[in-house]
């Protein structure tokens, strides 16, 4: 975990928040600022431009027009969304930039999102379910105070468990370490996360699952291992088969989920 070294007063208003920048900065569809009561309550985010084109492809250009919307905001913030879920992608790296796409979303009206990417594995790989972060990441402890980890929602997580056991999708369920400098791993720090379980390091999952919490909002998080971390050192595998087909499965899973969530029978 990480400290500040200032002492937080964690019920102090901030000085700027998400409002602030989209009164300055308005969402727009074609050119005309959006009404925000018509966005999407539920939202998928994704890190990968390869999520993104999978979910144009598979799902945005099989809509009707009139059902289907992108709409466009500052900072290349795009919302593709289909009736009361939104797909929008983060192209930056990283839980500061992650973490201001969530709470811009939750300013929009946003209650419930799944995170999908990539992640490194240790001495692993697949999908995993992300049940708790290991808060090393240095966005957590600004919305809580220090503890090891932080934790999604519960309700949500397993509502995606069974979705990605709807799609036939082979995972584990397991911690992540959310650390905010992958070049400083040390292998006496991936031995001892696997001793206690933990399969994968991010950079987001616990600076995210901290928002959530203290925004009353739910979150779950899965990842697909694209390289990995063990005694041999780091072996890529980024343009594998195997984790493109994850990247898939993974936004598969999470509309599905989603869709069962604003409608038990189907969507």
């Amino acid at each position: 975990m990480t400290y500040s070294k200032f002492k937080y007063n964690y019920d102090e208003l901030a000085i700027f928040s998400p409002r602030d920048l989209l009164r300055q900065y308005p969402l727009k569809e074609n050119g005309v600022p959006i009404n925000e009561d018509t966005l999407p309550s539920r939202y998928i985010i994704s890190y990968q431009n390869s999520s993104l084109h999978y979910f144009k492809e598979r799902y945005f250009k099989r809509r009707l027009a009139d059902y289907i919307r992108k709409i466009e905001g500052s900072f290349k913030f795009k919302i593709y969304q289909m009736g009361d879920i939104g797909f929008t992608n983060i192209s930056g790296r990283g839980a500061p930039e992650a973490g201001s796409y969530l709470e811009e979303l939750i300013t929009l009206g946003g209650k419930e999102f799944i995170t999908i990417g990539t992640a490194a594995g240790m001495y692993t790989k697949g999908l995993f379910l992300c049940n708790q972060a290991i808060r090393d990441d240095g966005l957590s402890d600004k919305y809580l105070p220090p503890e090891d980890f932080a934790y999604p929602d519960e309700d949500l997580t397993k509502r995606l468990s069974n979705s990605m056991q709807e799609k036939r999708l082979r995972f584990k369920t397991a911690p992540t370490w959310t650390t905010s400098g992958f070049y400083t791993e040390k292998s006496t720090q991936v031995k001892t996360c696997v001793k206690e379980g933990v399969a994968t390091i991010d950079m987001e999952a616990a600076g995210l699952f901290a928002i959530a919490q203290v925004r009353n909002v739910k979150i779950a998080s899965a990842f697909v291992v694209s390289d990995i971390i063990d005694d041999d050192g780091w072996t890529p595998q980024f343009h594998t088969d195997e984790v493109r087909l994850g990247i898939k499965g993974l936004v598969d899973a999470s509309i599905h989920c989603l869709r069962m969530s604003q409608n038990p029978s189907g969507f």
